[in-house]
């Protein structure tokens, strides 16, 4: 037998080290003889769950029958002890094992005299009976032995969890996944058991997984029904099961392709999907965001607070997370350009340190360089916070619980930037934003004034993202309807007119840039008629 007790199941671990937990070397030498799964061959690594795997297996061989209500088990014998009936002490545990009473069977071994202990499980609760004076053998605890192979019957949806745990082990061990992606997978298949009123896998027809999708498309999620995106994900996530348990002993036949399929969207839907059809814009525009500013009123310093707090998210496009460890240092209202301290903040990409602030909507540019001029005359120093918490007002020695009206020097938690936000947004009349819709607004409204593929670069950089991809496509999306006005006021332009709010410098550039690269594409083809 192995010592596994401190040992994980992700852990690497050499022969030196399965020594050190306890472990004789003859032992795993013999388990590596007896084809123990390595990682590598020379030096010998094995995994932490492997070799648990293989210490269960050598302790099912090694377990004795043991199923006789007289029957013990030690290690003097090889073979199992039959006590006499007199000499067995029992006694209950306060525990029931499927409705039987669960005992504690104690005796003493003739031989070595060593205290033998063994469970055993009594008749049904409320049926007063005594196991000493009866004849009728008594089902052992499973723990105690596995080797017993008996036909256990349980419920359908218990077959379904046991699966789901041999699955879970394979998409950990084998396949790799994140945490992330785990519980993804937890909560797809959750979802499916609930929906199939805890049916068996075995049992799984298409009407099964019809309905499954019907309870999908009625799942809400903040009181609104979940995405079409997130169906789709929840579909892949129980399709990727079924296509493991085809493979599995018994599921070969009642598994079928025309089942798998089932777990899919419909081509109408998946249409919908990939063109985006029927998207609407969640993210508000620069009028709707100054209502909402005008809608907090300006009495107080708190609420000066929250207008340029939110000001300052459409204008910067920066994170929450980012947003309430600025410092007033980092502010530099004379170039426009904040920086992201690497010691206070953790931007998502490291090249996420320095943003340009531009007066994309002057009203709201002037709400937040007014604030920061009066955290100034106020004695805020390089330190403090530019958004700080509110400071708790006080009736006497006692806190008040209402509104405060001033401001102290400690940062807010980005917990409460999405509660305010929302809590505003939602008193103004308007749906309750997020935070990071505000994002959205900055990218549609910065990707307007862009016609040359340098200011889209500086707009990845200025937004922290990792590829062009994401700013230009995912934030800031475009409907319908702007899509076909965007063209319509292109295509009535002629080819030379300035479009507007575009440096006329920049613009002759831009259409240098357009001339050569046809010139370009022109002389390559000449060049291969000559």
């Amino acid at each position: 037998m192995l010592n596994t007790r401190n040992i994980r199941d992700n852990q690497i671990l050499n022969v030196a080290d399965v020594v050190k937990l306890g472990n004789n070397e003859k032992n795993i030498r013999r388990a590596i003889h007896d084809e123990l799964p390595l990682l590598w061959d020379s030096p010998a690594l094995m995994l932490g769950f492997d070799l648990k795997q293989y210490d269960k297996e050598l302790k099912k061989s090694s377990k004795q029958d043991c199923s006789e209500y007289n029957a013990f088990h030690c290690d003097c014998s090889k073979k199992p002890i039959l006590i006499d009936l007199k000499d067995i002490t029992e006694k209950k545990t306060g525990k029931t094992y499927r409705g039987k009473v669960q005992l504690i069977l104690t005796a003493k071994c003739p031989r070595c005299g060593k205290k033998m202990v063994k469970f055993a499980i009594q008749t049904p609760v409320g049926v007063e009976t005594n196991i000493i004076t009866t004849t009728t053998m008594v089902e052992p605890k499973i723990t105690k032995n596995r080797n017993i192979k008996k036909m256990v019957i349980r419920p359908a949806g218990e077959n379904a969890k046991i699966l789901y745990r041999f699955y879970y082990k394979y998409c950990l061990h084998i396949k790799g996944y994140t945490s992330a992606t785990l519980s993804k997978i937890e909560k797809a298949v959750s979802h499916f058991i609930t929906s199939s009123n805890n049916c068996d896998f075995k049992s799984v027809t298409l009407d099964t997984a019809i309905e499954f999708k019907e309870y999908l498309k009625g799942l809400t999620y903040r009181g609104e029904k979940i995405s079409l995106s997130s169906v789709s994900e929840y579909l892949h996530y129980v399709q990727i099961m079924f296509i493991y348990l085809m493979d599995r002993p018994g599921f070969k036949k009642k598994i079928n392709f025309e089942l798998i399929e089932c777990f899919n969207l419909s081509l109408k839907e998946a249409n919908a999907l990939k063109t985006g059809k029927g998207h609407t814009v969640k993210y508000p525009s620069y009028d709707v965001i100054l209502e909402i500013v005008k809608s907090i009123g300006s009495a107080t310093i708190v609420k000066r607070s929250k207008q340029a707090m939110i000001s300052f998210l459409a204008l910067s496009g920066v994170r929450r997370a980012s947003l309430v460890k600025l410092r007033m240092c980092d502010w530099d209202p004379h170039e426009s350009r904040l920086t992201l301290q690497l010691e206070y903040n953790n931007p998502k990409f490291g090249n996420y340190t320095e943003i340009t602030v531009v007066p994309l909507n002057e009203q709201l540019f002037k709400i937040f360089s007014d604030y920061y001029s009066e955290l100034v005359s106020l004695g805020y120093k390089d330190h403090d916070p530019i958004f700080p918490r509110s400071k708790p007002r006080k009736v006497g020695n006692d806190l008040c619980f209402v509104e405060s009206v001033e401001l102290s020097k400690e940062f807010m938690s980005k917990y409460n930037v999405s509660k305010i936000v929302k809590k505003i947004c939602t008193e103004a009349g308007f749906p309750g934003y997020s935070a990071h819709k505000f994002r959205h607004s900055y990218t549609k409204a910065m990707k307007s004034r862009m016609p040359l593929m340098d200011l889209w670069v500086a707009l990845m950089k200025n937004m922290g993202q990792k590829s062009l991809n994401l700013s230009g496509f995912h934030y800031g999306s475009m409907s319908w309807e702007e899509q076909h006005q965007i063209i319509m006021d292109h295509f009535s332009k002629k080819p030379d007119e300035i479009p507007d709010n575009v440096d006329p410098k920049r613009w002759k550039e831009f259409l240098k840039y357009v001339e050569f690269d046809e010139y370009k594409k022109n002389g390559d083809k000449n060049e291969k008629c000559k």
